[in-house]
C-alpha cells in the first residue's frame, strides 16, 4: 500500500509538473504569437507607409512638372506680348505709360525665367526688348505717352 501511495504521489507530482509545463508553454506561445502579430502589424503599417510615400513622391513630381510647364508657358506668352508690343511700336502705334509698364513687367518676368532656365531658348526677344526700352526712354524724356 505504501508503494501504491508512492506511485500515486509520484504520478501526481509528475502530472502537476506536466500541467505547469503545459500552462507555461501555452503562455509563452501566446506571448510569441502576440509578438509575432505585432511584428506583422508593424510590417503591414511600414508597407502602407512606403506605398503612401511613393504615391506622395509621384504626386509631388507630377505637380512640380506641371508647375514647370506652366512657368514655361507663361514665359512664352510674355515673350509673345513683348514681340507684339515691339512690332506695334515699330509701326508707329503710340501707347500709354501704363501699357509700357505692363510690358516692362513682362520683360522682367521673361528675363528672370530665362536666367533660371538656361536651356530655354531666350534669344528670340532680345532685339524687341532693346527696342522697347529705347522707345520707353524716348517717350518718358519727351513725355509723349498717349
Amino acid at each position: 500500500m505504501i508503494e501504491l501511495l508512492k506511485i500515486i504521489g509520484t504520478s501526481l507530482v509528475t502530472g502537476l509538473f506536466m500541467l505547469i509545463g503545459q500552462f507555461l508553454s501555452r503562455k509563452w506561445q501566446k506571448t510569441d504569437k502576440k509578438a509575432e502579430t505585432e511584428t506583422n502589424k508593424d510590417k503591414l503599417q511600414r508597407e502602407r507607409d512606403e506605398k503612401q510615400s511613393e504615391k506622395l513622391d509621384h504626386i509631388a513630381k507630377t505637380l512640380s512638372d506641371h508647375i514647370e510647364a506652366e512657368a514655361e508657358k507663361d514665359a512664352r506668352q510674355a515673350r509673345r506680348r513683348i514681340i507684339e508690343f515691339a512690332d506695334e511700336c515699330r509701326r508707329g502705334t503710340r501707347h500709354s505709360e501704363e501699357h509700357f509698364c505692363n510690358v516692362l513687367e513682362d520683360i522682367d518676368d521673361y528675363e528672370r525665367f530665362c536666367e533660371s532656365h538656361r536651356l530655354f531658348k531666350n534669344k528670340k526677344a532680345e532685339q524687341s526688348i532693346g527696342f522697347i526700352l529705347e522707345v520707353y526712354d524716348k517717350c518718358k524724356h519727351e513725355n509723349s505717352f498717349i
